[in-house]
């Protein structure tokens, strides 16, 4: 990609041979601007009014358990939101992984089949070959 040939250190989860720092940093400064801008864009959506309606159909068992409403806010909500969130990035960058493993397979294949074009015009006689002169 465009970003990649300009600076080194950016192709996801490739550090260098020996592992630089540098390359480090530059995806994990990539990746927090990324969160930061997920933050700003999700924010707003909080304050929407039907999150009220969802908070009242949430809680409204949990009335009176104090503790157990922290353990839902605290553990469980988050929980299950980081993997969703997990989910859909993992996705994504497995979808980069699988098309860039195709592209490499289809280059391979096609390396193989010239490969084979090439032994079998090696291995049939032509009419200038000796063996062909041979048997006129």
């Amino acid at each position: 990609q465009w970003y990649q040939r300009r600076v080194r250190g950016l192709k996801s989860g490739e550090y260098g041979n020996p592992p630089q720092a540098k390359a480090w940093l530059a995806q994990c400064g990539i990746y927090l601007a990324i969160m930061v801008v997920q933050k700003l864009l999700v924010s707003p959506l909080v304050l929407l009014p039907f999150w009220t309606k969802f908070r009242h159909f949430l809680f409204s068992p949990l009335e009176g358990h104090r503790k157990l409403e922290v353990v839902v806010v605290m553990l469980i909500v988050p929980f299950f939101v980081n993997a969703f969130m997990f989910w859909i990035q993992d996705n994504i960058l497995m979808k980069r992984r699988k098309r860039r493993n195709s592209v490499q397979m289809e280059a391979r294949i096609n390396l193989l089949e010239d490969d084979q074009v090439e032994l079998r015009e090696a291995l049939t006689p032509t009419a200038n070959s000796s063996s062909t002169v041979a048997l006129n």
